[in-house]
């Protein structure tokens, strides 16, 4: 399993993947949003309460994540372009979770689970995300995030954009109710050999 690291080769690649035709990947191509992104539709654009986030998530019966993005950040855009688009990896991955997406540099209003008040730059920095992509998941249920915040109120984090069946793999992996750190995961999946649990 590896991480993706930024190289003009790769960027070039991806550009000439999501152009082609006949592929077998069903994505969509988004047009930036005025602040660089390609957030999809789930980005909302007023302020976010996590608090009610997690639980529309635990009353529709799935899972809560937190995709953090930033403008210019090619990885982000592969991920919005053409994993989730894709019905194989975003359809099943929109059935079993619930998705905010935040920016890493952003300034709207995010209140977080212990009922503080942060920008998403100060919420970025107080859970520790420096890198874009990374996703958030939390518990399955509200009670154990209530009043509490930071990154160990996580069951798994994904630093980086993984490959796409390993990026499923691991929602799969969480939405199974195993909450571990990325370490951990990336061990099982090369012992697996990188296919989905």
């Amino acid at each position: 399993m590896t991480v993706k690291t930024p190289t003009w080769t790769r960027c070039i690649a991806v550009v000439a993947a999501l152009t082609l035709r006949g592929t077998g990947i069903a994505a969509t191509a988004q047009a930036a949003s005025a602040d660089g992104q390609y957030r999809a539709d789930r980005a909302a654009a007023g302020p976010v309460d996590l608090r009610n986030s997690i639980a529309a998530a635990a009353a529709a019966g799935k899972r809560f994540a937190v995709v953090w993005e930033q403008s210019g950040c090619s990885y982000c855009r592969e991920m919005e372009t053409a994993y989730f688009p894709n019905p194989r990896i975003g359809g099943w991955i929109y059935r079993h979770f619930a998705i905010v997406t935040l920016d890493l540099h952003g300034s709207r209003a995010i209140t977080d689970f212990d009922g503080s008040v942060h920008p998403e730059s100060a919420l970025a920095r107080k859970y520790a995300v420096h890198l874009t992509p990374t996703i958030q998941f939390f518990p399955k249920d509200p009670k154990d995030v209530a009043g509490r915040s930071g990154p160990d109120i996580e069951v798994a984090r994904m630093p980086g954009l993984l490959e796409a069946k390993d990026f499923l793999a691991m929602f799969q992996w969480v939405a199974d109710g195993h909450g571990e750190d990325f370490g951990t995961f990336s061990r099982r999946q090369a012992e697996a050999g990188g296919n989905s649990p």
